[in-house]
This record gives C-alpha cells, sequence and structure tokens, in this order.
C-alpha cells in the first residue's frame, strides 16, 4: 500500500465512532511478603492506559518482554481482572458487565494466542475444536448446518474439509494456526484480539499467516489488535501502532510515521534492533 493510500485509508477509517475504547486501564499485581502474606507493592504490568480503536482498523501493541502488551490484551477480554479504568466496546463497559452479559459478548471479541497446539485439545479432531464454541453459543440452527460451516471455514483457511476429522498433531504449526483462526471466525466475531499469534512459527510461515489475516480483515471488515515484539511485523500488519515500555504507552500514531520518525528513544531502539534486510 503506498503512503497516499495509506493516509486516506486511516483518514476514513477515523471519521467512524470507535468500537473499542479504552480509558485509564490498569492491571496491577500485588507483591506480598511476610508470615501474613501483607501486600508490600505492586508490579504494575498494565498502567493507566488509554486509546480508541476503529471499525475494521488494525491497532498494532508491540514492546519488548514484559512491557505489558499481552496482559493488556488480555485486560481488554477480562481473562485478567484489571484493577481500575473502562473498556467499552460498542457503547458497553465490559469492565462493568455481568458473567452472562460478558460471555455473550465475547462472541464478538474473539482471541488467537501465541502457541497454537496448548490452545487446542490434543483428544478432539481439529472439526470438534472449531465446531465446540458454536455449540456452545448456539451459532446456527443445528449441528448438521454448524457442521457445513466448519467445513466452509476450513477452506477459508487454506485447509481441506477432509482435515475436519484430523488431531492437532497432524498438523505443522502453521497449520495448527490456521485451524485456530478458523475457530475465532465460526462465531462471526467483529473483533479479533491477535496475542503473539505469528511469534511461535517460522519466517516463511508467518508471512502466510499475516496475509491471511489481512485477506479476512479485507474481506469481513474484522477489527483487529495485534500483539508482537516484532516491531516490523507489528508495521507490515496496522494501521497504527501503540508502543508500550513498563506498562505504559511510550508513543502512539500513525505505524508508518513512528517507524519512520520515532519520538522516544525506547521506539528507536526498538526499531535499531530489527534484522537489516526486513
Amino acid at each position: 500500500m503506498s503512503a497516499a493510500s495509506h493516509r486516506l485509508r486511516q483518514d476514513e477509517l477515523s471519521k467512524q465512532e470507535p468500537i473499542l475504547k479504552v480509558a485509564s486501564l490498569s492491571t496491577w499485581f500485588p507483591v506480598k511478603s511476610g508470615v501474613f502474606g501483607r501486600t508490600k507493592e505492586y508490579v504494575k504490568a498494565v498502567d493507566d492506559v488509554t486509546f480508541d480503536v476503529y471499525p475494521g482498523e488494525t491497532v498494532g501493541l508491540v514492546g519488548e518482554s514484559g512491557c505489558g502488551k499481552t496482559t493488556l490484551g488480555r485486560s481488554i477480554l477480562r481473562l485478567i481482572e484489571p484493577t481500575s479504568g473502562n473498556v467499552w466496546f460498542k457503547g458497553s463497559d465490559l469492565t462493568t458487565l455481568n458473567p452472562h452479559d460478558l460471555r455473550k459478548t465475547r462472541r464478538n471479541i474473539q482471541i488467537i494466542f501465541q502457541d497454537p497446539y496448548s490452545s487446542l485439545n490434543p483428544r478432539i479432531t481439529v472439526g470438534e475444536a472449531i465446531l465446540e464454541p458454536m455449540n456452545v453459543h448456539k451459532v446456527l440452527s443445528n449441528e448438521k448446518e454448524r457442521k457445513e460451516k466448519v467445513m466452509e471455514l476450513l477452506r477459508r483457511v487454506n485447509m481441506l474439509p477432509e482435515h475436519y476429522h484430523r488431531y492437532p498433531h497432524e498438523f505443522s504449526g502453521g497449520q495448527r494456526q490456521r485451524i485456530c483462526i478458523a475457530r475465532a471466525l465460526g462465531l462471526s466475531p467483529e473483533f479479533i484480539i491477535c496475542d503473539e499469534s505469528v511469534s511461535a512459527l517460522d519466517v516463511s510461515v508467518q508471512a502466510q499467516v499475516l496475509n491471511l489475516l489481512n485477506e479476512l480483515r479485507d474481506q469481513f471488515g474484522f477489527t483487529y489488535i495485534f500483539i508482537s515484539h516484532d516491531l516490523s511485523v507489528v508495521k507490515f500488519m496496522s494501521d497504527r501502532m501503540v508502543v508500550m515500555n513498563k506498562g505504559k504507552v511510550e508513543e502512539m500514531g500513525d505505524a508508518e510515521e513512528i517507524y519512520a520518525n520515532p519520538k522516544t528513544e525506547y521506539t528507536r531502539k526498538l526499531i535499531e534492533a530489527i534484522p537489516k534486510g526486513l
């Protein structure tokens, strides 16, 4: 995409109402010590983070290991309960939803984890793994329609329908990640959080999965938060970038602009650490 096309796309995206608003979100973990286990201090994994995401946009969260980006992604979904702050998704504050309403909302916000093998139950076939959340959320009218949908999803991620009856150990890492993507798509979400979803894959396989994610975004209008320690991958995927350091936002803005003209020393060091030629 040319620089002019990129700017035009960003202008169009920002004219919309944000689909997600993260407001002053903090997630602190207590550090306890002594005989009585009193809290002496807190690890501020996420500390007063604020940003918006627009429909159809990909926002990259980038930073070195331990910067808080994964904790932030999981706090948005309340897989980890935040300490304070708010997360608004399509007008509903996720931090105040009761368990029943939160479970319903999670149908619209899916997450793709880093390790595709540990994300899949080795005792069930990949078809059953994709089918399981569809059954829980009662997607479509009956089992037959759901199974047909699973076959369609497998084709959509460049797998074969006959893979339905195979087990996770029979596939490569890239194929397993495609299966995890198909499982996320089964609920027809509007928003997907990709948490280091290509970092465990070989470079050539990474490119295939990244291109697939972009194709699906363009085809279905998905909105992504893309989490990675690899700034070059985040630049490739993202419209805007949020650079995190020690739980806080270091800088935020257009991905191309930050990559070309970083404003902080921390971001400059991340860029300098990228192997030449990427």
